[in-house]
């Protein structure tokens, strides 16, 4: 034997428990000799009594002044009343606000409404509503989103941008966002969009990134009027800016979803960028690859965009802001949720939502309004921004696609177990899961290991991303187990999922002193990295203290230059 292996406690995992649409697993610290934090712990979720009780009082202030004839206001107040209600009530789309948002949307999209309304000078009154319909009931509003997505694709400035109309060459960061999300649900929910218009999109918040990687509010710069307030890097702008580049990369399927979530384009870590042939990005089902990348684009630079983007948040996060707080919370949260379905981790801004419900309790008045004073948006508009927030909305989005939600349980393989609750079908629990098999850690049994090793295909993930996710670092920390079947399966599991973030569970596992182990562990890193000119371990043979140094030299080189700010785990001490 090498080294001695730390021991590994079982309590330090939570047990399961069943919270809003999926299952999720709480991951305790994980010991290697010092305290390495592999999951962020959170304080605060959205069935917290605490916020639980900020919504409740909140949508109360709104429920008694929502008093707006625009239907941008209208549409907010509609998409907080349906969120605030996705987990606790078993009618979700019935509310006074949600028929209001409906009736306003709709004589929205009548044509000299659409033409003549007030709001039709920017975009988020169309970008909002057709959110909102997707979300609600694609189907039964197919005529309205239609239209409202015409609208959308005229609109698109010839840079690829969108702002306003009084000014057809100058993109805007904040409208964008929005624009972004509806194209990103339409092409989910199955409506025909330009892949083309999303790659303008994409790379005009690219060529427009500042180099400390943060966003302006228009572009090109605007001079005129208040032109501080234009040219200035914000919060809300980042949090707008980088949400929309997550959403175009994941609509033309640039980045490898974290945990095999859906339709994956792998992801070239160690690669130089690569270009697809895309015969007509105007029509989605001429597309060559079905899974693969939508379009030609350099990768190279949408990593480093995003790069740039996230060292912003993690040099500057603060959840109480000078300026358009409530509007920057929401942004953030569907950022933040958008990195964490891709990259798999939100490293850097971990206890961003622990922050964010720290401050809002702070806020929150006696009438129940969750708004700042003198705050640039009414204490309506500004509540019903926290409540998106509150409730974790694009994380519910997400959900809802990645489980696989659909109405009469249609679309789902015919060996996945349905199982129901209220009045939806949640798809995804079959009959070997990663939680059924993290159990017998409590209750390890020698023949249920057998069959899960020998079942790896049939092994799924199950619950929304952030359960997901937080299985894929509890598999992770299996590298320290004290059975080495925990730790096989962990390895061959993990090596199924092409993500930077397993490589240091992977070479860790280099120093395991059982040689199956260490041969599936270069086996995941040379698939991972596609490195395959590293030196093969061959299978059944324990190899040397050298080789092994060597291997764990070249592994550890690699990880470091494609991910800098990467963190090794401390390998046990060698006897």
């Amino acid at each position: 034997m090498r080294h001695r292996r730390p021991e590994f406690d079982v309590s330090q995992l939570s047990r399961h428990f069943w919270r809003g649409l999926g299952v999720k697993l709480m991951v305790l610290m994980m010991i290697f000799g010092s305290t390495i934090d592999l999951s962020a712990q959170n304080k605060y979720d959205p069935e917290h009594p605490d916020v639980q009780k900020l919504i409740r009082e909140g949508m109360e202030y709104i429920t008694a002044n929502n008093r707006s004839a625009l239907p941008g206001p209208r549409i907010m107040f509609g998409m907080a009343a349906y969120k605030s209600q996705v987990v606790t009530s078993p009618n979700p789309k019935e509310h006074p606000l949600i028929d209001s948002a409906i009736e306003a949307i709709k004589l929205y999209c009548t044509e000299t409404k659409l033409d003549g309304s007030q709001e039709f000078n920017k975009m988020y009154a169309s970008a909002l509503a057709c959110i909102f319909l997707l979300e609600l009931d694609a189907e039964a509003y197919r005529n309205e989103i239609e239209v409202l997505l015409d609208h959308i694709a005229v609109r698109q400035q010839q840079s690829g941008a969108w702002g306003y109309r009084d000014e057809p060459t100058v993109g805007d960061v904040s409208q964008m966002q929005y624009i972004a999300l509806a194209l990103w649900l339409a092409d989910e929910k199955g409506f025909k969009i330009s892949y083309r218009a999303a790659k303008e999109g994409l790379a005009w918040m690219l060529e427009f990134q500042e180099s400390n990687g943060g966003w302006n509010y228009k572009y090109p710069p605007v001079y005129g009027g208040n032109a501080e307030f234009n040219n200035s890097v914000r919060h809300s702008l980042v949090a707008a800016g980088l949400g929309t580049v997550y959403l175009y990369a994941d609509l033309l399927r640039l980045k490898s979803r974290a945990g095999s979530l859906g339709p994956k384009a792998t992801e070239d870590v160690d690669l130089p960028p690569d270009v697809v042939d895309v015969t007509n990005e105007d029509n989605p089902e001429s597309v060559q690859e079905k899974n693969g990348p939508r379009t030609s684009f350099d990768r190279g630079s949408l990593l480093r965009g995003m790069n740039n983007g996230n060292r912003w948040f993690q040099s500057n996060f603060e959840a109480e802001t000078e300026e358009y707080n409530m509007y920057f919370l929401y942004g953030f949260e569907r950022y933040a949720a958008l990195r964490e379905y891709l990259d798999g981790n939100v490293n850097g801004v971990e206890n961003w939502y622990d922050e964010g419900v720290e401050f809002l309790k702070t806020i929150q008045s006696s009438s129940g309004a969750l708004a700042v004073p003198g705050g640039e948006i009414t204490a309506n508009i500004q509540t019903a921004l926290a409540i998106l927030f509150l409730t974790r909305s694009m994380s519910i989005t997400i959900s809802d696609k990645a489980s696989g939600v659909l109405p009469g349980g249609k679309g789902f393989p015919a060996d996945v177990i349905l199982k129901e609750r209220g009045d939806k079908i949640i798809g995804g629990m079959v009959e070997r899961s990663v939680t059924d098999m993290l159990q017998l850690l409590e209750n390890p049994d020698q023949d249920q290991w057998e069959l899960y090793l020998n079942s790896l295909d049939e092994l799924q993930m199950e619950g929304d991303s952030v359960s997901r996710n937080e299985q894929l670092a509890t598999l992770r920390g299996l590298v320290t187990h004290e059975d080495y079947q925990a730790r096989l399966i962990a390895i061959k599991f993990l090596s199924k999922k092409r993500t930077l973030e397993n490589a240091p569970a992977f070479i860790y596992a280099l120093t395991d002193p059982d040689e199956r182990v260490v041969f599936e562990a270069n086996e995941a890193l040379r698939f991972l990295s596609r490195k395959i000119d590293v030196p093969r371990i061959e299978e059944g043979r324990s190899p040397s203290r050298n080789e092994i140094k060597e291997l764990k030299r070249v592994w550890k080189e690699w990880f470091l230059k494609v991910k800098p700010d990467g963190i090794l785990l401390r390998e046990p001490e060698e006897d």
